[in-house]
């Protein structure tokens, strides 16, 4: 076995006397108050952080003397004034610090006697993109007395929560390009979990979802709490997957707000599946394209309006194992679950599927939401044309953008850009009034504000989708952009 004393025997039958390099170290979050506290996990991000790099021989006998460890330029520069030295291994030891590097001369650190090198006032950095894994080493050189300063074989990495987009990065076969690294995420638990012999959730955050998965571990996800997950990136069957090692390599931060569906349409989600894979999503204007039955095999849905049986122009809707959304709805069907996948084969491109969780994730024809029925939701509002909450827009428009008609510092409008020499208007549709094919949005423009007409600029989407309406600037007149939405039915 590799101990101390072992190693000590072995370096005296090499004939080895330096002690350069020897050693190892641990590194911990000891910020007051973090909910990481004692791990090497920081919350990404986050000032006034304090780390603890904690130095301790691995040769017996063997003393370390001196040793230099060096601060990553994205925690922030330390100081003499934010570095303190502990541990019944540190002695008189002198602390120099330099730059990015602190240098402890006068140790006497042995394999039970360690130095603990306490830095305060950091910042922990907020990585993010493709190749950013969240790791910060802190290198770690050591040697005896007379001896030089040299590296150690592995030196102690802070580990900074990713946001979880940074893991969506696959390859042209549809393999993650961060499988089998360890990584921390933080992010709300949209399911608790879809398998019955195993643990298989998934945790989301503002930038993307992922599957939580455990073997043999035995804990409780709650959905809408917030999660700091450790452990190995894995794929299986085309599914990006987080796997803890231990049970303490999950932490509940606690109740969240719920994560809320993205709303799409069938070309959309399929437009850039990986993008989507692990979110919670809503994929509205559904219908049966004859194949499958509704439950764990799966049912095969494709958007009417096209006449495509083509696989990869449809999805499957599979019910699994943990999920309460027995009941087939009718169609067209609105339906929000976790986007997934069960590809067994590379490349990993295809078999995608959505999984809904209950019954309230399935919205069938019978049940497709009118501006009454969305109304109910808000007692006392009045009638379509009224404004509740007086922030300038009607109940039936808060209906048609989506907004909260009860809440005037929520008002819905549409979104207006600037790109490429045109002005650009973004209208928005509400969850509810996706599925609302009486409603006719119509963009109008006008020079004048009494005109009003369809001259000078070009739509797009329309149909499920959003509407874009783009119109070139230049030196003509100036000239107005509205949007009127009407309904044959008050």
């Amino acid at each position: 076995a590799t101990t101390p004393t072992n190693n000590g025997y072995i370096r005296a039958l090499r004939g080895i006397t330096s002690l350069d390099g020897v050693g190892a170290a641990s590194i911990v979050n000891n910020t007051a108050g973090t909910p990481v506290s004692g791990k090497n996990i920081f919350l990404r991000g986050q000032p006034g952080q304090t780390a603890a790099v904690t130095i301790l021989s691995d040769v017996s006998p063997g003393t370390i003397t001196q040793a230099r460890v060096t601060v990553p330029v994205e925690f922030g520069t330390p100081t003499t004034g934010t570095v303190a030295l502990s541990g019944a291994g540190a002695g008189g030891a002198i602390i120099a610090v330099s730059g990015q590097t602190v240098t402890l001369t006068g140790l006497s650190v042995t394999t039970v006697n360690g130095a603990t090198l306490t830095f305060t006032g950091l910042a922990s950095p907020s990585p993010a993109g493709a190749g950013a894994d969240g790791r910060y080493a802190f290198p770690l050189a050591t040697c005896g007395t007379g001896g030089t300063l040299a590296s150690v074989a592995v030196s102690p990495a802070a580990v900074v929560t990713l946001p979880i987009a940074s893991l969506r990065d696959v390859d042209a076969n549809g393999v993650p390009l961060d499988l089998s690294k360890t990584v921390a995420i933080e992010g709300v638990c949209t399911e608790e979990n879809f398998n019955t012999a195993q643990i298989s959730g998934f945790l989301q955050d503002n930038t993307a979802g992922i599957n939580f998965f455990s073997f043999d571990l035995s804990f409780f996800l709650t959905r809408g709490n917030r999660y700091v997950v450790t452990g190995p990136i894995l794929q299986f069957s085309g599914v990006t997957e987080i796997s803890p090692a231990a049970v303490s390599d999950l932490i509940d931060l606690g109740a969240a707000t719920e994560v809320a569906p993205v709303t799409l349409t069938l070309a959309q989600l399929l437009a850039t599946p990986e993008a989507y894979e692990g979110s919670l999503v809503k994929v509205v204007n559904l219908s049966h394209d004859g194949a499958g039955t509704w439950g764990a095999a799966g049912v095969r849905l494709k958007d009417p309006s096209s006449d495509t049986t083509d696989p990869a122009s449809t999805l499957i809707v599979s019910v699994s194992a943990g999920s309460a959304a027995t009941v087939e709805p009718g169609y067209p069907a609105a339906i929000t679950g976790i986007f997934s996948q069960l590809d067994a084969t590379s490349p990993y491109t295809e078999e995608y599927r959505l999984l809904p969780r209950d019954e309230a994730d399935v919205l069938g024809a019978t049940q497709v939401p009118g501006y009454a029925p969305w109304a109910e939701a808000f007692p006392g509002i009045g009638a379509e044309e009224e404004d509740f909450d007086e922030d300038g827009v009607s109940n039936f428009m808060e209906y048609a953008l989506g907004g909260v008609p009860n809440d005037g510092a929520i008002a819905p409008t549409p979104i207006y850009l600037q790109q490429d020499g045109a002005l650009i208007m973004v209208v928005e549709k509400g969850d509810e009034a996706f599925m609302d094919e009486t409603l006719v949005y119509t963009i109008e423009s006008s020079t004048d504000l009494m005109t009003w007409g369809s001259e000078g600029f070009s739509l797009g989407g329309g149909g499920g989708s959003d509407i874009f309406a783009t119109m070139p600037l230049g030196p003509q007149s100036p000239r107005f952009m509205r949007l009127k939405v009407t309904s044959p039915s008050p």
